[in-house]
């Protein structure tokens, strides 16, 4: 009898923690606004709408702060806008309800893309498939298809674009060094290296950014991020864009690993600046933005010191994301008056990437996880290169481009998840014989 009491006590009390820990659990879901807030309006009392500033921490949240700042950009820090200025090139829609049918295993099981996008625990926002030019896919679950929603770091890769589009003018040598470009920075840490490693990643400097250095705060990366958003460092000071990037130090010699860091695409925007003697955002609307059908306005966040931050804080409407993938593809056409992605600049990327730098740094495992497979190599910018050409760059929260030139397929995203779960449909719509 008193064992029998015992057990039921026992069982008591493990259920007793079960219904506690689930009720926790499910509290603790329940202070975030489900998704569809971001399509159907923010409440009016959110603070977060009268704010005028945001810190790291907000920005690395995923929460609800996050997810207001990502479609409210301008409201906390200093925008310039680069308008629309050619006609818009009208995408023409061939809807595929197959795409929606492809499955894949992701940390709410395994389920459709219509399923998973459906599930309010995805936080995906938008989703749009583009193939011959032509929409077959396209979901808002938690926006509207009018709104503009920061990319994240796929704004990465308009700094190895601009970069591209001089080399191919011959204003740069990606062989030469940071320093032969850039006098400013001779006697730092940058002099020696070849531009052909910053746009690779492959710096061998301390500016890496992983989960250690965001949480350093006094790291290299920290700092840079501190000194975009206008926030004082550690040691209570407003440091300045430039003057971070100049502290970086030599860790290894430059092109032998694959390190990810927002610091060195922030060195390609004043390479740029640099060789062309203007301002990043009017470089980019010349020689890209001005010339793409685009819906919307570009806008570049700056530093407090004029500095256009494109690696992570760029903001566009989700088609016109779709439409600079498209740069990429055979049906540039319909997105674009004029080629700007040239065969040789995509054969650079495809087939002049390094495989052997890519596993020696965090991110090539992490593509490698994220994609159940491990791509070729990384380049440019671009966080992936597959074997069979297709392309992929990632953003914070799970934004993501992926583009397949030998399909002629672009697919886009843009997310307030931390898991950055939807980032596998994208390779298994592209290899699902749908788009053959």
């Amino acid at each position: 009898m008193k064992h029998n009491i015992f057990a039921r006590a026992i069982f008591a009390l493990v259920l007793f923690s079960l219904l506690f820990s689930t009720a926790i659990a499910a509290q603790i879901q329940e202070q975030r606004m489900p998704v569809k807030v971001a399509q159907e309006g923010f409440p009016f009392h959110m603070p977060q709408t009268r704010a005028t500033s945001f810190d790291l921490a907000d920005l690395l949240s995923g929460g609800d702060t996050m997810m207001y700042a990502f479609l409210h950009i301008s409201q906390f820090l200093p925008t310039t806008i680069i308008p629309h200025s050619s006609p818009v090139i009208p995408l023409e829609k061939a809807l595929k309800p197959e795409v929606g049918k492809v499955k894949l295993a992701t940390h709410l099981g395994k389920l459709s893309l219509d399923a998973y996008l459906a599930n309010p625990q995805s936080y995906v926002q938008g989703y749009l498939v583009i193939h011959k030019g032509k929409i077959v896919y396209e979901k808002y679950p938690g926006m509207r298809e009018v709104d503009s929603h920061v990319w994240a770091s796929n704004g990465k890769i308009l700094t190895s674009l601009v970069i591209a589009l001089l080399a191919q003018e011959g204003k740069i040598d990606v062989k030469k060094t940071v320093g032969f470009y850039m006098p400013d920075f001779k006697d730092t840490a940058w002099q020696d290296i070849p531009v052909i490693d910053v746009l690779d990643m492959a710096t061998g400097t301390d500016i890496v950014e992983n989960d250690k250095t965001r949480s350093d705060p006094n790291s290299v990366a920290t700092r840079l991020f501190q000194s975009i958003m206008g926030v004082k460092s550690a040691s209570g000071t407003l440091e300045s864009h430039t003057d971070v990037l100049k502290s970086a130090k030599k860790t290894a010699p430059s092109g032998r690993a694959f390190e990810y860091a927002s610091g060195v695409t922030q060195m390609l925007v004043l390479l740029a600046e640099a060789v062309e003697q203007k301002c990043w955002a009017d470089i980019f609307e010349e020689h890209v933005w001005s010339k793409m059908g685009v819906e919307s306005d570009m806008l570049i966040p700056l530093t407090p010191d004029g500095i256009a931050a494109v690696q992570g804080l760029a903001s566009s409407r989700l088609r016109d994301l779709g439409r600079l993938g498209m740069l990429y593809t055979p049906s540039w056409k319909k997105a674009s008056k004029e080629q700007i992605v040239s065969k040789q600049m995509l054969n650079n990327i495809q087939n002049g990437c390094r495989p052997e730098i890519f596993t020696k740094g965090h991110m090539g495992i992490a593509m490698t996880k994220r994609f159940a497979q491990q791509p070729k190599c990384n380049g440019w910018q671009w966080d992936a290169v597959f074997h069979d050409g297709d392309i992929y760059k990632s953003g914070l929260m799970g934004q993501g481009l992926y583009v397949s030139p030998s399909r002629n397929l672009v697919i886009v995203w843009f997310s307030a998840d931390k898991t950055a779960s939807a980032t596998g449909y994208s390779r298994a719509i592209a290899t699902s014989g749908l788009f053959q």
